[in-house]
């Protein structure tokens, strides 16, 4: 598993700095699975290297969709290769969610 860079001095490291709510909260349930602290997840390794095995992803997918209302779609982890790019794709769905091709039709 990938771990966080230590603090440059003076600066701080981790999921409280600033980082957009979804992130943070993905980082914080994924802590929570592996059994680690927070500032041990790196956003911006692969997502591969996190070693979440599929049951713990379903489980994360689940508490996503239930606690803060973003589904966790197959397109999303496909297109997202860090957890930062996954948090940034989740809040942009959020916000601008886009319409299923098949309602175009």
């Amino acid at each position: 598993m990938h771990t966080a860079a230590g603090p440059q001095s003076g600066e701080r490291s981790g999921p409280a700095d600033s980082a957009p709510p979804l992130q943070d909260w993905l980082v914080r349930r994924i802590a929570r699975q592996l059994g680690v602290g927070p500032e041990a997840v790196d956003v911006d390794a692969p997502v591969a290297d996190l070693n979440l095995d599929s049951l713990d992803a379903r489980q994360i997918a689940h508490d996503l969709e239930r606690e803060c209302g973003s589904e966790l779609t197959l397109e999303a982890l496909r297109h997202c290769d860090t957890l930062r790019a996954l948090a940034a794709y989740l809040e942009s769905e959020r916000h601008h969610p886009r319409t299923p091709a098949w309602l175009l039709v």
